[in-house]
């Protein structure tokens, strides 16, 4: 099973890309493998394009979202013991560069200007990769200590009440192979406000506002949209939730264990 290609389809800027010698090793170990299972179509095209695969080869089988992903799962222990207090802008994602979580902080400082009695925090959930400061770096240069949350890494029983005390999230990536926190966004009524890249929308569709991540005033003015236009927000909601009951984990168990059973000729 392959997540997606990101160190074959990235810059060193946000990824270690893979060396000649490296891409060459993947390459020829899947050329032994009688199928190849992706997580998204554009995680499949990247396997085509990046690794050599051939397509008849290749089997999507997207992820699901939990059964704890629902829009009565907040928990206000939660959030108390994070500091956190409603309303809040929600990123979750590893804090590293192809996740482009500073440019969530960029976006919410323009908002606090737009809006100066914008009454919401930034809460960034997710653990920091190693060396990475560009998220400090824009907190402390944007004078926004005060204002922005980051919660490092949590227990995985405590993410649903993010989602669902939320009141957007944002998710600003650069390269996703699926993107896990817009389903389970979606599951848990809370609008989604995302780059237009790679798989995101596939897994979105038209629940979810998108952007181009390179171009922050379209981010601004999107998360805008998705915050304050009662009449979008509802929409995203509702066609959200309906959406996500397409991602479920016992349909990809189902169509995974088919693949093997295949393979092993017991189909």
């Amino acid at each position: 099973t392959v997540h997606g290609a990101s160190r074959a389809a990235l810059g060193d800027d946000l990824v270690t890309h893979f060396s000649n010698a490296e891409l060459d090793r993947v390459r020829a170990r899947l050329q032994h493998v009688d199928r190849v299972i992706t997580v998204s179509e554009s995680a499949r095209d990247e396997v085509i394009q990046h690794y050599g695969v051939s397509s008849d080869r290749i089997t999507v089988i997207h992820n699901g979202v939990g059964e704890g992903f629902h829009p009565g799962a907040a928990n206000a222990a939660v959030l108390a013991r994070y500091g956190i207090r409603q309303p809040f802008i929600l990123t979750i994602s590893t804090l590293k560069p192809k996740k482009n979580v500073a440019a969530s902080v960029r976006t919410f400082a323009e908002l606090r200007r737009r809006h100066p009695d914008l009454p919401h925090q930034l809460v960034l959930v997710g653990y920091k990769a190693a060396g990475y400061t560009e998220v400090d770096d824009a907190i402390r240069e944007l004078g926004l200590e005060t204002h922005v949350i980051q919660t490092g890494w949590t227990e995985s029983a405590e993410i649903p009440t993010f989602y669902a005390a939320a009141d957007l999230v944002l998710f600003p990536t650069l390269h996703e192979g699926f993107g896990l926190p817009i389903v389970e966004a979606m599951a848990s009524g809370c609008p989604v406000a995302a780059s237009g890249v790679f798989s995101v929308p596939e897994v979105g569709g038209n629940a979810i506002v998108t952007f181009d991540p390179a171009d922050e005033a379209a981010m601004v003015e999107a998360t805008e949209r998705a915050l304050f236009d009662r009449e979008l927000r509802e929409g995203l909601v509702s066609r959200g939730r309906e959406r996500a009951r397409r991602f479920t984990w016992a349909d990809a168990a189902r169509k995974t264990a088919a693949v093997y059973r295949e393979l092993l000729g017991l189909a």
